[in-house]
């Protein structure tokens, strides 16, 4: 018994973290579609992990969003499709795939987040419609 109990707690422990680093990204989401929607792109883009940042420059992600936002409109709702949740060197990488309603019609999100400390930061963004056919989001 005192056997299977040890192999036991690390795997609550982990479910534990797993469904509060999942609890934390999830509640980003919202103020990310509430960013999006006012427009407020740099925001977004500064609350972004640097690794983020280094990889996408904020003139090239702020245009991007802005595109998109043209093409679909505003954020109507979102509905999680699909999670992971990944560990390395014990900070959580959150990854939402999210069935999403704009103005003008329908798309795919996958928003990840880093999440570390009980704050999520964008670490990855990407949106798939066929109203954004050639603008890359």
């Amino acid at each position: 018994m005192k056997r299977r109990s040890a192999l036991l707690l690390p795997t609550l422990l982990y479910g534990c973290a797993t469904d509060e680093h999942l609890a934390i990204a999830e509640a980003e989401v919202p103020r990310f579609h509430e960013q999006y929607n006012k427009q407020q792109f740099e925001q977004i883009w500064f609350h972004a992990t640097t690794q983020f940042q280094n990889n996408h420059p904020r003139e090239n992600f702020t245009a991007l969003l802005a595109s998109a936002n043209s093409s679909l409109g505003e954020h109507r709702n979102s509905v999680r499709s699909g999670w992971q949740v990944l560990y390395q060197e014990g900070v959580a990488q959150v990854n939402l795939s999210m069935r999403s309603t704009f103005q003008k019609g329908d798309a795919m999100e996958t928003i990840g987040f880093r999440v570390e400390s009980g704050h999520a930061f964008l670490v990855t963004y990407i949106c798939n419609s066929p109203l954004l056919q050639g603008h890359g989001a």
